[in-house]
Formats: structure tokens, C-alpha cells, sequence
């Protein structure tokens, strides 16, 4: 074993033995329950929504002093090789790729014109009472001021992780404040007699060039609020609505591989197809990214 892996061994070891002494997680008077929790943020291209709507200038911010930052993904085979040595599921550690449920979603965004995803992120956490639950701090990408897009215009660096979110100048004018991300705010998932999620989301979009944008220049980036709590069902998609943007949610219970079965049993296809709003049903379509059993 090189010195890298060692060292990330003995800090997963560690961390794993903190969460595992950590009284939210074991000192509950019943077995704690915990979830594979994967969201999918991403924006809207219709933008009928800027002229139908009066939108604030400033809505706020959420709070995400006090926020948990998700921990990188580990590789396959270091938690496989020395799963001995945890002391049990690692949790707030980001999920990898081939983990995650959600890549058909993401796939339909991706190919559809009217969404655009933003955010792709998958993580382990128990699922506790509103007191003890934690808050986990979502960002992504960079919205620059107009001296460092112009700057980057010029180098060739692209001005965030997106590429398709840029800034356009205002001739004559600076953008006001430091450089900020483009996704920011929390998500908290509460164990109740039932579970629910809570989602606080601010979207900073760039400039938009078109007619029914009615607000001036100097506005941009504007910022936009998405706030909301749900009660959820476990391995439903559920799809928090904005105008603007919108997100997708699934909690998937998890339960540890044992050694006579060490893979988890794979949920059925229709649980992962619907999307659960409030209210009616729709019937699923293969071409529609937001299709399924959608609840308004």
C-alpha cells in the first residue's frame, strides 16, 4: 500500500470511528435508519417566468454558516479492501458515479432543450429528529464580475464550471460584488414519523438576452429563491418546483451488505421512474426528463 492510500486509510478509519461515537448517530434510544440521499439541480430555458412574475432584487440568502460540507467521494476499492476496519457507513461523504440512481434523470436533462442540469451530487447520512439532523451546504460554479469575464474571454479560461454559464459585460458599467456561486444554499433531511426534506436554494443567473426579460442590465446576475419544505416517500423522485430552476430529490434507504449478500438489492425499475410532486398523477413518458408519477 503506497503512503497516499495509507494515509487516506487512516483518516477513513478515524472519521469512521468520530461517526460512529458521534451521539446523534448511537445514542439514539432506537436503531438509526440511513439513506442514499442523490439530488439533481438544474435550470429552466423557458423564460416566460421574467415577465410574468415581479421579482426581488435581493430575496435573501440561506443559511450556510453553520452548514456541513459533503467530503469527496473515496475509491472503490480502498472502502471495499478495508471495510473490516469501519466501524460502520461513512457518512457526508459524496457517492460515486457508478452509485448513483439517478443517471437516466440526468441523461434526459442533459438531451432535452427546456432543462438544463447545474448540479449532480449523491451522499450517505443517517436519518435523524429535527434537532440532531444535519444541514449539508450545496454550491456550485461561479459567477464572475465583469473584469475577471472579460479577463478570461481573453485567456481562454472558462468563467465556471459550467461553461454555459457566463456572464455577459455591461458596457460601462461594473457588476457589483465579489464573485459568487451560481448554486448555493442547503438541503437538511429530517427522520419524523415520516421523512422530510427541507431545501433552501439560492440561483444566480447570468444575463439573459431576450424579450421577456424585463429587468435592466445592472440587475445581473439576478438572484433567485427556491425554498421549501416536504414530506417525502422513500425512493420516490421528488420534484421541487421554481420558475426559474428546479430539483430533484430521491432518499434511498440503505441497508449494509452482509457477507451472504453483499450486494444491495436493486430497487425496482418503476420506483426509480416517478417523481413525486404534490397532488395528481401523470402518466410517465420516455422523452420527458420530469415524467412519471409526478404529485402536484
Amino acid at each position: 500500500m503506497n503512503i497516499r492510500n495509507r494515509l487516506i486509510l487512516s483518516l477513513l478509519v478515524a472519521y469512521s470511528g468520530i461517526a460512529a461515537a458521534a451521539p446523534t448517530v448511537e445514542e439514539q434510544e432506537e436503531p438509526v435508519d440511513w439513506y442514499d440521499v442523490e439530488i439533481i439541480i438544474f435550470r429552466h430555458h423557458d423564460l416566460k417566468a421574467l415577465s410574468q412574475e415581479n421579482w426581488a432584487r435581493d430575496p435573501g440568502s440561506p443559511m450556510i454558516r453553520s452548514a456541513r460540507e459533503l467530503l469527496p467521494s473515496l475509491p472503490e476499492n480502498l472502502t471495499a479492501a478495508h471495510s473490516d476496519k469501519l466501524k460502520g457507513p461513512l457518512p457526508y461523504i459524496q457517492l460515486r458515479r457508478d452509485e448513483s440512481r439517478l443517471e437516466e434523470k440526468l441523461a434526459l436533462l442533459k438531451k432535452s432543450s427546456s432543462y438544463e442540469p447545474l448540479i449532480h451530487l449523491a451522499w450517505r447520512q443517517p436519518g435523524l429528529g429535527e434537532e440532531d439532523a444535519e444541514t449539508i451546504h450545496i454550491h456550485e460554479g461561479v459567477n464572475w464580475p465583469e473584469a475577471i469575464t472579460s479577463e478570461a474571454e481573453t485567456s481562454g479560461t472558462p468563467n465556471s464550471a459550467e461553461d454555459s454559464v457566463v456572464v455577459v459585460p455591461v458596457e460601462g458599467e461594473d457588476l457589483e460584488g465579489p464573485p459568487a456561486p451560481f448554486i448555493d444554499g442547503t438541503i437538511k433531511l429530517v427522520r419524523k414519523r415520516f421523512l422530510h426534506v427541507e431545501a433552501d436554494f439560492i440561483y444566480r443567473a447570468p444575463y439573459i438576452e431576450d424579450k421577456d426579460n424585463r429587468l435592466e442590465r445592472k440587475q445581473w446576475p439576478q438572484a433567485f429563491r427556491l425554498q421549501e419544505t416536504r414530506r417525502m416517500r422513500s425512493r420516490e423522485i421528488h420534484y421541487l418546483d421554481h420558475p426559474m430552476f428546479g430539483v430533484l430529490i430521491l432518499a434511498t434507504p440503505y441497508v449494509a451488505p452482509v457477507e451472504e449478500n453483499p450486494e444491495e438489492t436493486p430497487l425496482e425499475t418503476e420506483e426509480l421512474k416517478g417523481i413525486n410532486r404534490q397532488g395528481g398523477l401523470t402518466p410517465p413518458s420516455a422523452s420527458n426528463p420530469l415524467s412519471g408519477a409526478i404529485r402536484r
